[in-house]
């Protein structure tokens, strides 16, 4: 019984955070969702405002957002979907060690017509490698 009001008093299934420039104005926000304590994972999202884009806020972000989720949370996963159009997405994701698990095709439609949703994942363990190697050189 026990580990079930363990389970229920964690009922917090998305968080925001917002993303501030070096002035401390707001830039964008950072949303976990989808948030599962007993499975160990949650989804990540961010807008970044546009004049504000190319300037490295989105990848930090979800860089300081997995530090926190994966050390502090304890989730095992984290996952993310985009547009196959939204290159800078994509980059944020493969930068933070995203890993591209599939796609659904034509799924989503935009003003460029049906594009593909990209699924992309980061495992605990693979965050902790790449943390650890980054340290080691310097980075």
């Amino acid at each position: 019984m026990r580990w079930y009001e363990n389970l229920t008093a964690k009922k917090l299934t998305k968080r925001a955070f917002a993303v501030l420039n070096e002035e401390g104005k707001l830039v964008g926000t950072v949303i976990l969702s989808r948030i599962d304590f007993m499975n160990g994972t949650a989804e990540i999202g961010y807008v970044i405002g546009k004049e504000h884009w190319n300037q490295g806020y989105a990848s930090e972000a979800v860089k300081l957002t997995l530090k926190f989720y994966f050390r502090y949370m304890n989730l095992r996963k984290v996952f993310a979907r985009t547009y196959e159009n939204n290159v800078a997405s994509i980059r944020v994701l493969e930068k933070n060690g995203f890993k591209l698990m599939g796609k659904l095709r034509k799924h989503a439609w935009t003003p460029d017509g049906y594009v593909d949703v990209l699924f992309y994942d980061i495992m605990k363990d693979e965050w902790q490698a790449s943390t650890e190697s980054a340290g080691r050189q310097g980075g």
